[in-house]
């Protein structure tokens, strides 16, 4: 049986944190990967919101998330070398 995690974030973000957030870390995590030299790109969920800005306020018009829902929960990286 799976247990169901909650997701709490500190009460002064609203319980929710920001896809701001997310597309701010994400890109400073490949960032300072690039400046390292270690080849490292976003993946999944974040990286199609990354690539697809145009289109950023689409889940808004498709009503899938409920006030106060939180739209991204982790950041999937990949590396190859």
């Amino acid at each position: 049986m799976t247990e169901e995690r909650a997701i709490r974030m500190p009460p002064e973000r609203g319980g929710v944190l920001q896809t701001e957030a997310f597309l701010k870390q994400g890109r400073k995590i490949v960032d300072q990967a690039s400046n390292a030299k270690t080849p490292l790109g976003l993946i999944g969920r974040i990286a199609i919101r990354v690539h697809s800005e145009e289109c950023a306020d689409l889940a808004k018009r498709l009503a899938r998330l409920r006030p106060g829902e939180q739209e991204h929960t982790d950041l999937d990286l990949m590396s190859y070398g």
